[in-house]
């Protein structure tokens, strides 16, 4: 099993005001959504990705999509 370690300040950040015991219900599930999200961000770092070619307004220009 792999395992990955996050530790971005956000998430600590978040997590140590999940675990006050003055946070609310409320808080603390918005909370723990705004760390899912920042896990999701950590966790799909190292996604490959390719170059595709694209036609901006202004210019012809290669951009990056998921492999």
């Amino acid at each position: 099993m792999h395992v990955h370690l996050i530790d971005h300040p956000l998430i600590q950040h978040k997590l140590t005001l999940m675990r006050e015991k003055e946070t609310g219900t409320k808080d603390f599930r918005e909370l723990l959504e705004e760390i899912a999200m920042l896990m999701t961000y950590e966790i799909t770092r190292d996604f490959p990705l390719k170059d595709k070619a694209i036609e901006t307004p202004v210019a012809k220009c290669t951009g990056k999509v998921l492999a």
